[in-house]
């Protein structure tokens, strides 16, 4: 009995082994849209919980929906008394969110209020506001133009206030709702936190400047209009749309100089920062950092568009890029592609009436979302489409 037991054991043993010795087959790339919807709202008014795939649009007047990986529906807000909401953002995990809001039109008239007051507020996924606070804003420009993002770790909130309030930026404790410092910077263009919520980079007039959670200023240099990315530390930056001066540039933490293209090329980094892009006429150019090792050239040219709106973007693990852009070795309406940079292979497809994008990878980088428009700033036509990758 003892030797058939062993003889049972010898052969499952061997069975194993044989099979865990077999050549593992790389799934085919085909990522497959699971849904999409078309609605009337600014495309970047849309917040996305990168760990949950939950999608959260701010709509004018009707307030935010908030849609699951599947695309249900999974809450609607309405907005407050004689108020509109704008900006939506929501925290990684979906558990919290935080929106603008401003008077009515009709209501500012009818008043004849001076100042129409925007208020920033905090709410938990059931809908329960933890407190909401006044935001500087001048009544004679375009709230589209202001900005918040709620930091990686859910700890601080940042706002921009418009150029012509001098695009200053503050930083909000969440917990304390008290306000940690003022950056006065003449006309901001963009900003972002690093994902390790350790630095704020902040654009303004084509200067860079790295800030950290003290208020800080570690390095100021020219670089692109735009930032694109940040790694984790804020290692590595990236910008987009430079001037003929300086072109646009992928910075490390000093301020230094790790990659450079032309003032229509664009830089990314990866969030681990082990990856980093040159977008240019020649294609996509993808680079190990820090040795900078041209890993290989992908034919996809970018087109001429708000390009600050991020068309392309890592999974976290670095396997996949997506960009849009167009072929530039076949003829072919295609705009979308999906890289696979472990199997070097590519996919694409053609997502109609697109000129604005915005690309966004779940944390484990199996779902991606597409977000974008036919105009920038409007909102009319603009469309949610959502993949499964693998």
């Amino acid at each position: 009995m003892r030797k058939n037991i062993c003889k049972v054991m010898l052969f499952w043993m061997v069975l194993i082994g044989v099979v865990l010795s077999l050549p593992i087959r790389a799934e085919a790339l085909a990522p497959k849209l699971m849904w999409q919807k078309k609605m009337n709202f600014n495309e970047t008014n849309l917040g996305f919980a990168k760990d949950t795939g939950d999608v959260a649009v701010a709509m004018y007047g009707r307030g935010i929906i908030f849609f699951d990986k599947d695309g249900n529906v999974r809450s609607q807000v309405a907005p407050k008394v004689n108020r509109v909401i704008y900006h939506v953002r929501i925290t990684a995990d979906g558990k919290y969110y935080d929106y603008t809001s401003s008077w009515k039109l009709e209501v500012i008239n009818k008043m004849r209020k001076k100042n129409n007051e925007v208020r920033l507020h905090y709410v938990q996924k059931n809908g329960k506001e933890l407190w909401s606070r006044p935001l500087p804003f001048d009544p004679n420009t375009d709230i589209n133009n202001t900005s918040q993002e709620i930091s990686p770790d859910n700890k601080y909130v940042a706002y921009v206030g418009s150029e012509e309030e001098g695009g200053d930026v503050e930083l909000w404790d969440i917990m304390s709702q008290k306000k940690l410092w003022l950056h006065k910077c003449p006309g901001s263009s963009s900003f972002e936190f690093s994902p390790d919520s350790k630095y704020i980079v902040v654009d303004w007039g084509g200067i860079v400047e790295l800030i950290d959670l003290a208020g800080n200023v570690l390095f100021k240099v020219d670089s692109g209009t735009f930032i694109t990315s940040v790694a984790n530390d804020a290692n590595y930056i990236a910008t987009s749309e430079g001037t003929s001066d300086t072109g646009v540039r992928l910075l490390d933490k000093k301020g230094g100089i790790v990659l450079q293209g032309g003032p229509d090329d664009i830089t990314f980094v990866s969030e681990n920062g082990n990856r980093g892009v040159l977008w240019d006429k020649e294609g996509i150019k993808i680079y190990s950092l820090p040795d900078k090792t041209l890993l290989g050239i992908y034919p996809i040219r970018s087109e001429k568009r708000a390009i600050y709106l991020r068309p392309l973007v890592f999974s976290m693990n670095e396997r996949y890029l997506v960009a849009a852009g167009n072929n530039m070795t076949a003829k072919s309406d295609n705009n979308l592609f999906v890289l696979d940079l472990t199997e070097k292979k590519m996919w694409q497809t053609m997502i109609p009436n697109l000129t604005t994008w915005q690309i966004h990878f779940t944390s484990d980088g199996r779902y991606l979302l597409i977000t974008g428009g036919g105009k920038l700033d409007t909102m009319t036509n603009s469309m949610l489409y959502y993949y499964q990758i693998y």
